[in-house]
């Protein structure tokens, strides 16, 4: 629920438990109240997008499982997840998420924190002696001076962010990991702080773990949300055979673009373009393999 006073959020509630549906209720309360009301307007709203299913139940850590090696202090309290004290990661007991989008809510008062993803139940030393942490990716927020700093996508330690975002400590944001594939994405609050392509896919699946490290942390999610994606169904546009799908732009230069041995070859003294037949693409991953000579 959001409610807006002059295009402000005056207050906002996410609550998988009260009502779903029911009337609508103008209210005054006293014998010395006068309210007047005027354009009175509704949108009837869609259905909530399909897909979601909450990974955090607002009760308890059903669900979820610490290390036995790091056992941690997480707590629920006013459906909030609050990890603090020594270094703990948090596990989904499923350790099989492969794609998926998940959003979730967190606030870092002190300390550093982080979520790994396909990640396994395993707490090996990182390759700098950095400590013991899951092997896999990592969404970690960092603490500087006056502001914190999420959003930053780790591969086995190394940082691939290329747009963090500083926030005020203590103060909630929403993070969005969107893994599909090789091709992974981080959002703070709507705005792309990572983009990365995994091409050696050393990880493709696994558990989901929250972090705390080190005693000085504590950090605090909520509203743990995953949207499991199918898997990418690639089409081939070329057949390896022949030119079935596609047209050259210049009729001059019709035969600058032959097959040879398998392979799509532009070639001639005629500047042309290859078009795809009666097709129109809007949201897509293409990739390709390509070489050139030095013309």
């Amino acid at each position: 629920f959001l409610t807006k006073v002059n295009g402000i959020t005056a207050a906002e509630v996410r609550n998988a438990h009260v009502h779903a549906g029911g009337q609508i209720v103008l209210e005054q309360l006293g014998d010395q109240t006068v309210v007047q009301f005027k354009k009175i307007e509704i949108k009837e709203l869609p259905p909530e997008e399909p897909g979601w299913v909450r990974l955090f139940n607002g009760k308890d850590l059903t669900g979820w499982k610490t290390h036995p090696d790091q056992p941690g202090d997480w707590q629920v309290k006013d459906g909030e997840i609050i990890g603090q004290g020594k270094t703990s990661h948090l596990f989904t007991e499923r350790q099989d998420y492969a794609d998926f989008h998940l959003r979730f809510e967190s606030k870092l008062k002190t300390g550093d924190s982080g979520v790994f993803f396909r990640t396994a139940f395993s707490l090996p030393v990182t390759p700098k002696g950095g400590g013991r942490v899951p092997a896999g990716f990592e969404v970690a927020c960092q603490n500087d001076k006056n502001a914190i700093i999420p959003g930053f996508l780790k591969y086995l330690g190394a940082s691939v962010s290329f747009a963090p975002v500083r926030l005020k400590k203590d103060t909630w944001f929403t993070e969005e990991i969107i893994a599909r594939g090789n091709h992974i994405t981080v959002k703070v609050n709507g705005v792309i702080t990572a983009e990365y392509w995994d091409r050696e896919r050393v990880f493709t699946k696994g558990a989901f773990a929250l972090q705390m490290w080190g005693p000085q942390t504590e950090v605090r999610f909520r509203n743990i949300e995953i949207k499991e994606l199918p898997p990418m169904e690639w089409v081939e546009l070329f057949n390896g055979t022949d030119l079935t799908g596609w047209q050259v732009n210049n009729p001059k230069g019709k035969d600058t673009w032959k097959v040879i041995d398998g392979l799509l070859t532009g070639q001639g003294v005629e500047s042309t373009t290859l078009w795809r037949v009666n097709s129109e693409s809007r949201d897509f991953h293409l990739r390709i393999e390509a070489r050139a000579d030095d013309g």
